[in-house]
């Protein structure tokens, strides 16, 4: 009965906040010889709450609450909101009940936008790597002056491949440096930032990154062509094969694709020739992929694919030979669809202290 006559009370002040009651903040209860006003407890019950004021949801909070105050006087009656141990849990909440405010959400919101916004555009780009293996200032001085060198060589008109394929000290310089298609979120931010800040045919000037200084070039841009779900039959091709083989290689793979051309089941031409096992016991059938997650001969021919069901001619990879299908594609989802995985995707990397450092500046 008392929850029913707490529930009345306020229920009925909802309509005191815009009109003249004399008793505007009531007692309506109390815990341990202690006065509890209506004005407390609706605020930490909205701070709790996303619910709207209904019976149901005060009748359960109402015990909530007053399980919560006798617990509370419980622990102070026992000093235990003074042991060292209470401190630290206590700074504990504040600490976590705190990150949320303290962070700038209109940089945030700035920063998700502009994350997406990347994500509908490709950017082709090659880079040379100058890594810092040692962490002394000598060393990062030297590892700068070697970047400043070989950027001083590309303005003076040397060719960025060769010297990256020279220079570069990570895997990309068996391509002379190239890297293929990036967009938002798929390199550290400030190598995104560097690149989608360039145009077509522009070098950029040397950023710095955690894996070291890098010097970028872009070839190109263009729309985000979406995901794409992929078949393939792949005839493998040894590193290193002789001529002999590469023959046969090719040979087998060309068989297989007068077959298909005959009218042969792509599926199960894939499940029975296919060298990539993986693959080929789902029928050729590839996870969905966008944009640079292959290698380029492959994702060259791939994407050039227009319909549902048309096949590549054989393509040659440095992993051996493909005939291609196209099974589906789909646009990159909305933003507020996507809204969670750029907020995680922000938080690996340099973003997810941008909006705490603004709020901490301001």
């Amino acid at each position: 009965m008392k929850n029913k006559w707490l529930l009345a009370a306020l229920l009925a002040g909802n309509s005191w906040f815009g009109g003249g009651a004399t008793d505007v903040d009531p007692v309506i209860m109390r815990v341990n010889n202690k006065d509890i006003h209506k004005s407390e407890f609706e605020y930490i019950y909205n701070k709790n709450s996303q619910q709207q004021i209904d019976h149901k949801s005060l009748d359960e909070y109402v015990t909530l609450f007053k399980n919560y105050k006798l617990k509370v006087a419980e622990a102070e009656a026992m000093g235990i909101d003074t042991t060292s141990a209470f401190k630290n849990e206590l700074a504990g909440y504040r600490e976590e009940l705190a990150k949320p405010y303290l962070i700038d959400a209109s940089v945030d919101d700035r920063l998700a936008h502009e994350a997406y916004d990347r994500m509908k555009e490709d950017v082709e780009v090659s880079h040379i790597l100058i890594g810092l293996n040692a962490r002394t200032p000598e060393d990062r001085a030297e590892a700068k002056k070697k970047a400043e060198s070989v950027l001083a060589e590309i303005k003076a008109g040397e060719d960025f491949g060769m010297l990256a394929e020279k220079f570069s000290e990570d895997g990309s310089r068996q391509n002379k440096g190239y890297l293929g298609f990036i967009r938002g979120g798929r390199t550290v931010y400030p190598f995104e930032k560097a690149a989608f800040a360039l145009q077509a045919g522009e070098v950029s000037d040397i950023v710095e990154t955690q894996f070291g200084y890098h010097i970028i070039k872009v070839h190109s841009r263009r729309p985000n062509p979406g995901e794409f779900l992929f078949s393939h039959i792949m005839i493998l091709v040894p590193r290193g094969a002789s001529d002999e083989v590469k023959a046969q290689k090719e040979s087998e793979i060309r068989a297989i694709y007068e077959e298909l051309k005959s009218g042969a089941d792509f599926a199960t031409m894939a499940k029975e020739r296919s060298e990539d096992k993986a693959s080929a016991v789902r029928g050729g059938e590839l996870p969905w992929v966008s944009s640079g997650q292959f290698v380029k001969e492959f994702e060259d021919a791939a994407f050039a694919l227009k319909n549902k069901g048309d096949i590549t001619e054989p393509v040659l990879s440095p992993y051996g030979w493909h005939i291609i299908k196209l099974m589906d594609r789909r646009d990159i989802k909305p933003f507020e669809q996507m809204r969670s995985e750029i907020t995680r995707m922000m938080a690996r990397d340099e973003r997810g202290s941008m909006a705490r450092n603004a709020m901490v500046a301001k």
